[in-house]
């Protein structure tokens, strides 16, 4: 009896997550559509709506379009998700700055602040200057704060997902661990689940951008480095620890230069944003590529050795992983398609698997903040699959649902 009420519970909570991920993520939905896309009874879906009316989660409003505007009868009743009931924390950490966003479920981010790093003494300030923009952020909300449901934090280096634990970043914070996840919770008793900002971003387009569309695509992120991370059959693959799929240190020519991990030939070495604005003598994306667009051969030069060096990396991704989209993202989203259409053709050119099937290679939906919608995007992942406690979640309504 134990038991079957257990399942009844999960069940429970689990079709109200159901519920509550479908009206953030496609908008406003009557009742009857949502029994239809989810598959979930009239009665259910009644029982459920009325738990999340109470508990003052969603809310209803009268549909107004040109099919019923001077129709008789009653009009359809929709729903949608309260605004900013459902709240997340984004960090974003990058080798420049902090970025710290708070993000509604449904509508996305409604604060913003920033800290610029000093690099000559981050190793040592870091952690505060972590701790005070969040804490910021909290008190920007003053009473909502209990509508926080989790804290991401998405960051360069190496981050063990399974401890929230960074890893290593040896050029950065150096090759101590640093454990943000135990150090953000004993600080705040709020949740927090922390990954690379690749595997963040392509979180982020999961839910919010391309991956609505797509269930196989890789996310190409280019900074200082070269991160990475992909998305099969609707999974993101992490590995053992979170540490799959660094593609910047994926050797593209065993007898090539030495990169600074010890290796030859990796991607990083011929594709980073250090490399590349070295080489062309410029100072950001946007110089390069307007030298590149306006004839000036050595930015010619520099990018067409970028096309090549990335095409070869993406064919051999796109070998490995039968993909059907490449999102370029971070710094990378300001490539126009003067430089991602060779890329594009070349990789449907020489993947084994893709000859006479198209993949596609776009930018980033969220530009070069993808780091930081994907910290957020975190958070709401976590608590759509259920690994967000329900009662943390519900503390600020109604906990006694009813049975469905």
């Amino acid at each position: 009896m134990e038991k079957k009420g257990k399942n009844l519970k999960y069940l429970r909570e689990n079709n109200t997550r159901e519920v509550l991920k479908y009206l953030a993520l496609n908008g406003d939905c009557s009742r009857i559509k949502l029994s239809k896309e989810l598959g979930l009874s009239k009665m259910t879906i009644t029982n459920i709506v009325n738990d999340l009316l109470k508990s003052d989660y969603i809310c209803e409003s009268e549909l107004v379009s040109r099919e019923n505007m001077g129709c008789t009868g009653p009009k359809p009743i929709m729903l949608s998700v309260k605004h900013n009931k459902i709240i997340a924390i984004g960090v974003y950490v990058s080798r420049e700055r902090l970025i710290c966003s708070l993000s509604d479920v449904a509508s996305g981010e409604f604060y913003v602040d920033q800290y610029k790093l000093e690099l000559s003494n981050v190793k040592k300030t870091f952690v505060n200057d972590l701790c005070r923009l969040v804490q910021k952020a909290l008190d920007y909300l003053g009473d909502k704060r209990n509508s926080v449901i989790g804290i991401g934090l998405a960051t360069v280096g190496l981050v063990n997902n399974c401890t929230g634990t960074l890893v290593r970043s040896t050029d950065f914070l150096g090759d101590a661990p640093i454990p943000i996840k135990d150090i953000l919770e004993e600080r705040f008793h709020i949740p927090v689940f922390a990954s690379n900002d690749a595997q963040a971003a392509i979180i982020g387009e999961q839910l919010y951008g391309y991956g609505r569309k797509y269930n196989n695509y890789l996310y190409l992120g280019l900074g200082h480095g070269i991160g990475s991370a992909v998305i099969s059959d609707g999974e993101l693959i992490i590995g053992r620890r979170g540490f799959a799929l660094e593609a910047g240190h994926m050797s593209i020519d065993y007898n090539g230069k030495k990169c600074d991990c010890g290796n030859r030939g990796c991607l990083e070495v011929y594709a980073s944003l250090p490399v590349l604005l070295s080489k062309s003598r410029t100072s950001s994306v946007d110089e390069l590529m307007e030298h590149y667009e306006s004839g000036d051969e050595r930015a010619i030069s520099v990018m067409n050795e970028f096309v090549h060096a990335v095409s070869v990396g993406l064919t051999n991704l796109s070998n490995l992983f039968d993909v059907e989209l490449i999102i370029f993202g971070h710094e990378g989203s300001l490539f126009t398609r003067s430089i991602l259409d060779p890329i594009q053709k070349n990789v449907n050119t020489y993947s084994f698997a893709n000859k006479g099937k198209e993949v596609q290679i776009v930018t980033s939906t969220f530009g070069t903040l993808a780091g930081l919608r994907g910290a957020s995007s975190i958070v709401f992942a976590k608590f759509f699959s259920g690994e967000i406690s329900w009662n943390s979640f519900m503390r600020n309504g109604n906990e006694e649902m009813e049975e469905v």
